[in-house]
């Protein structure tokens, strides 16, 4: 059973950041999300809400694409941390490639050569969706996530209307029952659990 949405909200850490020139604000971030119906992220054309445990606790963060810069919110107790790997997040410690050392390659590659190699918070929460997709189709490993994270996810901090992913604690102590009304077979819910099991430590190998 979840919990609640909050009632209350409190005001948000804020941080902004340059924008590098070109950057693609859509086609970067557009990989941190599970399918178009996510209920952990909403992505707009300069705008990306994404909720996500971290070590400190669980957290919302907001990021605005202007012209020049990035606007970021973020809720939760563990806002901080989240605002602090933004940078990370965004793909700002990734230098996009410009030149592939062929002009018709450089041609027909133009259109995504600004694209940046954005990072999850967390490592092991990025291996639960890889074993969700094993062997099935896209669409059913999106319905699957989003299957579990609405009947187990807790409502997100902030005034968004997003879920939590699945904590670890939370993905330790589902039964079998639940994976499989999800549409998960019951080898992978056991692999899940393992991963939960984890669960930071994963991030520190």
């Amino acid at each position: 059973m979840t919990p609640a949405h909050p009632t209350k909200t409190t005001a948000p850490r804020t941080r902004e950041l340059s924008k590098p020139n070109g950057y693609l604000f859509w086609d970067s971030l557009r990989f941190l999300r599970m399918g178009k119906f996510d209920p952990t992220t909403h992505l707009e054309r300069d705008r990306f809400i994404m909720a996500r445990w971290y070590r400190s606790g669980p957290a919302c963060v907001e990021v605005h694409a202007h012209q020049a810069c990035f606007k970021a919110s973020a809720w939760g107790l563990g806002a901080e941390e989240a605002l602090e790997s933004v940078d990370a997040l965004l793909g700002l410690h990734d230098e996009p490639l410009a030149d592939f050392g062929d002009a018709q390659l450089n041609r027909r590659l133009r259109p995504v050569l600004n694209l940046r190699l954005v990072r999850a918070p967390s490592l092991a929460h990025v291996l639960v969706n890889v074993v969700i997709q094993q062997q099935i189709a896209w669409r059913d490993a999106a319905r699957i996530w989003r299957s579990l994270c609405r009947a187990h996810g807790a409502f997100a901090p902030g005034p968004h209307d997003l879920r939590l992913p699945l904590s670890f604690e939370c993905l330790r102590s589902l039964p079998r029952q639940a994976f499989e009304r999800a549409g998960l077979s019951a080898r992978r819910g056991v692999l899940l659990r393992e991963i939960a099991r984890l669960g930071f430590r994963i991030d520190d190998w």
